[in-house]
């Protein structure tokens, strides 16, 4: 559908995973989701439901994205995708 990413387009996160990074997302705008197909490379890719706003989350979120990262894979190179509502 027009709401989605279209698959023939490579996306950053691909990039990344294909170079060998640890990759995840965080996102708390529903059009940066995997319903609408940007969810591609991210080996994880945390989201919200709906325009809450919820700045504390996304920050929570992605310290504990990199805690474990840290924990498990602290020599692989990693891509953190965080995605805040507030410039709009």
């Amino acid at each position: 559908t027009a709401n989605r990413l279209a698959p023939t387009l490579p996306t950053l996160a691909e990039s990344f995973a294909r170079a060998g990074y640890h990759t995840g997302g965080v996102s708390e705008n529903p059009h940066v989701s995997p319903a609408t197909g940007f969810e591609r490379g991210f080996e994880t890719l945390q989201t919200l439901n709906g325009f809450r706003g919820d700045r504390a989350w996304v920050v929570h979120t992605a310290r504990q994205w990199i805690a474990r990262h840290a924990q498990t894979r602290a020599d692989a190179p990693f891509f953190l995708y965080v995605h805040f509502l507030d410039p709009h």
